[in-house]
């Protein structure tokens, strides 16, 4: 029986020793493959795209500032890059962002108190009347 056990437990052995020198590591282990890998190369005269975001900002100030005057019937003026004052009451202004996540980010800062922020924009509401705070908000929605 000594013979049996010995064997087998030999047996054991080999087949666990074979399994330790494969070749099959993680793919980080392995080399890159040589040849054609399927990848497009554009040829350096191509144009470039230009920024978008930059634009999309620009227009969404520019859709919402036509809204409020010629739609809310709204005296407003842009102030800056990215602004836009109610003229209604003085405290009340539109700031607008690259996105809504940029917005968010201001108002978790602290840096947006006192504003309601409508997708990419921050509105600070002032002393606005009711119909006047509507009329803004349907404006900020249609972007």
């Amino acid at each position: 029986m000594t013979t049996r056990a010995t064997l087998l437990a030999a047996l054991c052995a080999l087949a666990l020793a074979t399994g330790c020198g494969d070749q099959d590591g993680p793919p980080s282990s392995q080399p890159l493959p040589t040849g054609s890998t399927g990848a497009s190369v554009t040829e350096t005269s191509a144009p470039v795209p230009e920024a978008v975001a930059d634009v999309e900002a620009e227009d969404k100030r520019s859709i919402a500032l036509a809204c409020l005057r010629d739609e809310a019937g709204l005296e407003v003026e842009a102030i800056g890059d990215k602004g836009i004052d109610i003229a209604a009451d003085g405290d009340a202004r539109i700031d607008f962002y690259q996105s809504s996540l940029e917005a968010e980010a201001i108002q978790f800062e602290g840096r947006g108190e006192g504003a309601m922020q409508v997708g990419a924009a921050l509105f600070y509401i002032g002393d606005l009347p009711e119909q006047q705070l509507i009329d803004v908000e349907e404006c900020l929605n249609e972007q």
